[in-house]
């Protein structure tokens, strides 16, 4: 049986696998930089059939700033010039990035004018539930970060995977620990963390039905409704669980299960995961205000910060 520091670096070098398949796809499919990312964000036909609105407001510049400056602080760490930092930062870094993308994310659903949570309803799960429909599913995302998931992931074959042409039996084949070599393997990589990302909160739901109804057991049926009332499961879920995975779960993977080297590369692809959802969710936005007001956000926030 593998020791607890044998079993954190299986699970650290699954997630870094996993953040690694995104950056290896777009590297050979013509899009590793942020530059890349807009260029080819304005050849989307959302891009080309968005009107603009020039709808701002302070839940848009709130959110959005927020979002910007998470970014900053991410991209600002000097990992490069101190490479120790790398091992005790790849804990704290999947839980900014998740929240750089929350507060673009957030902005990007203001100015697309999407049906917002009141304050009340305002849960992390609320946000990735509309995040899936209105971004991932509306095709505002490009390659592989539209691919979502559905189905019932916790018996394998009854998932589906949407935005991408893999099966469900190519993804149960490939290993988690397999190093994502070329775009093909890597867009398999990127279904299975989607698969196993859904697994996990469907099992979760399915536990905490279990607890309210005092049952061991859910039927068929029950966990069919679970599985039909959890939204497509996305990049946004995915960032997520690692948040809540460095945060609560189980942190101590980050701290010993890889060495500084494994580390640096996990952090600066981290980095750069973030950088390139939040890119394409400011074309999004420049693309629904207009540039004139986007314009405006930029003056403003550079003003302030």
């Amino acid at each position: 049986m593998a020791s607890d520091v044998e079993q954190a670096g299986i699970r650290a070098s699954t997630y870094r696998n996993y953040v690694h398949a995104y950056s290896v796809y777009c590297q050979h499919k013509g899009y590793p930089s942020a530059a890349h990312i807009a260029d080819q964000h304005s050849a989307l036909p959302w891009s080309q059939n968005a009107q603009a609105n020039g709808m701002l407001s302070d839940d848009l510049r709130r959110h959005l700033f927020r979002g910007w400056l998470t970014l900053h602080t991410l991209s600002s760490l000097p990992i490069d010039s101190q490479p120790d930092l790398a091992i005790g930062a790849s804990m704290w870094l999947p839980v900014q990035a998740y929240y750089a993308c929350h507060g673009v994310g957030l902005a990007a659903l203001c100015a697309l004018g999407a049906q917002m949570p009141s304050p009340a309803e305002h849960t992390h799960r609320r946000f990735l539930n509309i995040a899936s429909v209105n971004i991932v599913q509306s095709g505002l995302l490009l390659p592989p970060w539209n691919i979502h998931c559905t189905g019932d992931c916790t018996q394998d074959g009854d998932e589906q995977f949407h935005g991408t042409q893999v099966t469900p039996a190519e993804v149960i084949a490939t290993h988690n620990l397999s190093a994502p070599g070329t775009p093909e393997h890597a867009e398999l990589l990127i279904a299975k963390a989607l698969k196993t990302t859904r697994r996990a909160v469907l099992e979760e739901r399915q536990q905490q039905t279990r607890r309210q109804k005092h049952r061991k057991r859910l039927s068929q049926a029950q966990k069919q409704t679970i599985c039909n009332n959890t939204e497509h499961t996305t990049c946004f879920d995915f960032l997520y669980r690692m948040r809540i995975c460095s945060n609560y779960e189980d942190a101590d993977l980050f701290l010993f299960g890889q060495g500084q080297d494994a580390a640096l590369d996990h952090c600066t692809r981290v980095i750069w995961l973030a950088d390139s959802i939040c890119t394409q969710l400011n074309c999004a936005i420049r693309r629904k205000l207009g540039a004139a007001a986007y314009q405006q956000l930029l003056d403003q926030y550079a003003k302030h910060h």
